[in-house]
């Protein structure tokens, strides 16, 4: 039996130390992977400020998986694009952005 209740269980298997020391039981939790597409015409490199990672984007249309916490800073870089899964979306808004379409012919 340990010091003042520490580490024992009250009746029904429950814990019964501080609250903060418990640990949760069940799985652990994930972070969702996000994924960004570059939509410009060269290679891109962009650092996540908060995971400390550089993502290279070789070629345009290229797809890469993101820290989801690196997520906000990435959403600001111009040309590219958050998608829903790993694989190229094709949009108007990325054909647009790839293909210099004259202005006379978007209407």
């Amino acid at each position: 039996m340990s010091c003042c209740g520490r580490g024992s269980r009250a009746p029904g298997g429950i814990p019964s130390g501080p609250p903060g020391r418990r640990r949760a039981e069940g799985p652990r939790h994930r972070r969702a992977t996000l994924y960004f597409q570059y939509v410009g015409t060269f290679v891109l490199t962009v650092y996540g400020p908060v995971s400390g990672r550089s993502y290279r984007f070789n070629a345009p249309g290229a797809v890469l998986a993101v820290d989801p916490r690196d997520q906000r800073s990435l959403e600001a870089v111009p040309k590219l694009l958050r998608v829903v899964g790993p694989r190229m979306i094709e949009t108007d808004k990325v054909f647009k952005a790839l293909v210099k379409i004259p202005a006379a012919e978007q209407r």
